[in-house]
């Protein structure tokens, strides 16, 4: 599930960085992105419940900012969540599950660090505890503005490289 937030009211900035050489653009577009994404990212981390791993990987170590650029003009948008790696339990976090059965494939007994289970378990479900949505609306306001500073900054020096040539 993706959230996608649609920021309005950027016009001169927009203006500003539309007149600039496509190149500083970009640069501008994508360190003002990582620049909001780090702060998401920051607040994801502190909000995501920390427990036992069974493959040694936090969800909370494994946050990433990844910024993709359109291939045409400078447009970009920012990925902020949990690495591939732990993507599926990040869901599981964020979503919760319902009540299921888990029946073993590979294994003769199903076991944990101090019981043996058989070779089916009920798994009781889990309530949601969502981390990523919670930093968005926590956190969201203060990552827009890290991007219109570091925006203005950026085109502020790239305008400044354009006129030295």
């Amino acid at each position: 599930m993706d959230i996608t937030i649609e920021v309005k009211g950027l016009d001169q900035l927009e203006k500003n960085l539309q007149a600039l050489p496509i190149e500083l653009a970009s640069k501008a577009l994508v360190d003002s992105l990582v620049a909001g994404g780090n702060v998401l990212a920051v607040a994801m981390a502190a909000l995501v419940p920390v427990g036992e791993t069974h493959d040694g990987f936090h969800i909370a170590n494994e946050i990433v900012v990844q910024v993709e650029k359109h291939p045409v003009g400078s447009a970009a948008e920012v990925y902020v969540g949990p690495s591939k790696r732990v993507a599926y339990r990040a869901r599981w976090q964020e979503f919760g599950t319902a009540a299921h059965a888990i029946t073993i494939k590979r294994k003769k007994v199903l076991a944990g660090k101090t019981d043996v289970f058989g070779t089916k378990v009920e798994h009781p479900g889990e309530r949601p505890r969502p981390f990523m949505r919670t930093a968005l609306q926590a956190a969201g306001a203060e990552a827009v503005e890290a991007i219109k500073v570091k925006l203005a900054d950026g085109i502020q020096k790239a305008a400044a490289k354009v006129n030295k040539k």
